[in-house]
């Protein structure tokens, strides 16, 4: 392989320079970002982060899953092969989600009006008092 065959910039550059190297080598996408020395989800957010990185990530990926099926289609041992594109396959497809971030609502299943207006301030203080910053919220 070339030296810098793929032109990333910013602080990142070389990392993403070396998950290129080990992609090349037959490394899943998990394997080339231990051995960069970061995580799955650095790897997801970068690629998330800098479209040009994922579409080399992925030009990659797809070129060397198509020269495995040439060596399927080329060879009478074809287990070796087939291994790799197996796992291969499972490994783009792991995807990373950031979780879901839902704003619990203390108020809600409780009927206000039925509450006693000392009862309503009791419940007005305890939510000021458990925000940050004092305010009740919307509402």
């Amino acid at each position: 392989m070339k030296k810098n065959k793929y032109k990333f910039t910013g602080k990142n550059a070389e990392k993403k320079q070396r998950i290129m190297e080990f992609i090349e080598r037959g490394a899943t996408l998990v394997m080339a970002a231990n051995a960069v020395g970061i995580c799955r989800t650095t790897l997801w957010n970068w690629r998330k982060a800098d479209e040009a990185f994922d579409d080399a990530v992925c030009n990659l990926w797809v070129e060397q899953s198509l020269e495995q099926l040439d060596k399927l289609k080329a060879s009478d041992d074809w287990r070796s092969a087939a291994w790799m594109l197996e796992r291969r396959e499972k490994s783009m497809q792991l995807k990373y989600e950031e979780p879901e971030q839902k704003q619990s609502n203390p108020l809600e299943g409780i009927d206000l009006d039925k509450l006693e207006d000392d009862e309503l301030a009791t419940l007005i203080r305890l939510i000021r008092k458990s925000k940050p910053d004092g305010d009740p919220g919307e509402g």
